[in-house]
């Protein structure tokens, strides 16, 4: 592969070609990387930047993750299941699971049509079609249709629209379609767990969590499913769920979480609460692993 993994600061040269790329007509741009061959849209200011200027994308974080949970006995290595990636964008976290960690097979889920076709692109050219499943779907509470606002710069930042009222990010300006939506448990039904049983989540959908756990808590209980996601208390708390709630539909689910930016070590949902208090902006979060000790191997 000819690329070099970049992790200090873009050079003045690389600085221009981005500004050339990004201000230039829109198009995809293809880039080895670490995650694989990526392509990407000019114009996203978020994930396409980053992968531009870095190379890889979260790839150890992925790895540490897994290991992490390997390692307390939360996914077995000799038998791990698929990973689910939701809200999967472009496919990198999706590449990075199936390219970098125990995971031979991955089932993403991805709502916004320019969002999946590169998706499914980034899976093809990599040669994991037959290991990667993509569907063209938001996971929530309902199974139907939903309405998505769309951020014009970030593309990771599409959203379930929740409310329309004046947001920090302008929100209510944004550009809305109408997306298909299911929730996780209905998959059961539809037997696309008969052959494979999910052994991880990894889920950034902007703070929709509520409504997602609503909609997979057959699922996450049943296969005994870590979940790994964003934690933003601004976009969960803009998607209709208080602190409260929030702390409820976790803890009906988990034992424990950890905090990569906190402790050293899994703590009790009893203190989740804690985590509202600590992440307080608009901007501020972390990534969170959620556990429940009954299903340790």
């Amino acid at each position: 592969m000819t690329y070099r993994v970049n992790k200090g600061k873009p050079t003045k040269l690389q600085k221009l070609h981005w500004w050339l790329l990004h201000h230039g007509r829109r198009r995809l741009v293809t880039i080895e990387s670490l995650n694989g061959l990526v392509t990407f849209d000019s114009k996203d200011k978020a994930v396409g930047k980053h992968i531009f200027f870095r190379r890889e994308y979260d790839v150890e974080e992925v790895k540490r993750t897994v290991q992490l949970l390997e390692g307390h006995g939360y996914i077995d290595p000799h038998n791990p299941g698929m990973a689910l990636n939701v809200g999967a964008n472009i496919g990198l976290i999706t590449l990075a699971l199936r390219r970098h960690s125990l995971f031979e097979h991955v089932m993403a889920f991805e709502p916004v049509p320019s969002n999946f076709e590169i998706l499914k692109k980034n899976v093809a050219q990599n040669g994991y079609s037959n290991e990667i499943e993509c569907l063209a779907m938001a996971l929530s509470n309902k199974d139907g249709e939903i309405t998505m606002e769309l951020s014009g710069e970030n593309f990771g930042d599409h959203r379930i629209r929740s409310s329309a009222d004046k947001g920090h990010f302008h929100e209510e300006q944004r550009e809305t379609i109408s997306v298909t939506v299911g929730k996780l448990d209905s998959l059961i039904d539809q037997g696309k767990f008969e052959n494979e049983r999910p052994g991880l989540v990894w889920m950034d959908i902007q703070g929709h969590d509520g409504d997602f756990y609503s909609g997979a808590k057959e699922v996450i209980s049943r296969y005994h499913v870590p979940v790994v996601g964003e934690f933003w208390p601004y976009g969960i708390k803009r998607a209709g769920f208080s602190s409260t709630q929030y702390c409820e539909i976790i803890s009906w689910l988990f034992s424990h979480y950890y905090d990569p930016k906190g402790e050293r070590e899994f703590c009790s949902v009893d203190s989740f609460a804690s985590m509202f208090e600590k992440y307080t902006g608009p901007e501020d979060g972390s990534d969170i692993i959620l556990v429940n000790e009954s299903w340790k191997h």
